[in-house]
């Protein structure tokens, strides 16, 4: 049984949002290098909540799934709320599909806003290459490199992106 706090439906127990979902989260460690999906978007802004916007978000994640499995890379995708209130944030990133891993609340205050963000613009995605480093085998890992691959601002960016296939340059 599927139970984590990044499944659509958990804080009413409703299922699923506006869109059926088919990518599936993976729930194991990425090993040493991973493609990471980053969606980050608010409830409430006219242009994160476009209707064709969860279909775009579905088949981003398929693309890169795909990608990473031929790479032989992991693959896992973040949604990150841009609101301030974790509730309304939450039920807006239930509404796109499934996640690896969710972040919300503490709008771009948040860890997730410092970080990874960049830059305050919305909605957009960032997809990231995930390399974890270690000097011997039987330690874990110490050291996690992240360098951003490519960045899409606004809704007609990640819509055009995804429809062109959602490519990314490893090199």
């Amino acid at each position: 049984m599927r139970s984590s706090s990044c499944w659509p439906g958990f804080l009413n127990n409703t299922g699923h949002g506006s869109v059926e979902p088919k990518y599936t989260p993976s729930y194991h460690r990425f090993g040493k290098s991973e493609i990471v999906l980053i969606y980050v978007g608010p409830s409430e802004y006219v242009f994160a909540n476009f209707e064709e916007l969860p279909e775009f978000i579905e088949q981003a994640q398929l693309f890169l799934k795909k990608y990473a499995d031929g790479e032989g890379l992991g693959f896992s995708a973040l949604g990150f709320s841009v609101d301030w209130d974790v509730p309304n944030g939450t039920r807006y990133l239930e509404k796109l599909g499934y996640f690896d891993e969710i972040v919300v609340g503490r709008q771009w205050e948040g860890i997730v806003g410092r970080e990874f963000a960049g830059v305050m613009a919305i909605p957009q995605v960032v997809v990231l290459l995930r390399t974890a480093e270690s000097d011997s085998a039987a330690a874990d890992f110490e050291s996690i490199s992240e360098r951003a691959l490519i960045r899409k601002t606004g809704f007609e960016s990640v819509r055009d992106w995804v429809e062109e296939g959602a490519w990314v340059p490893l090199n």
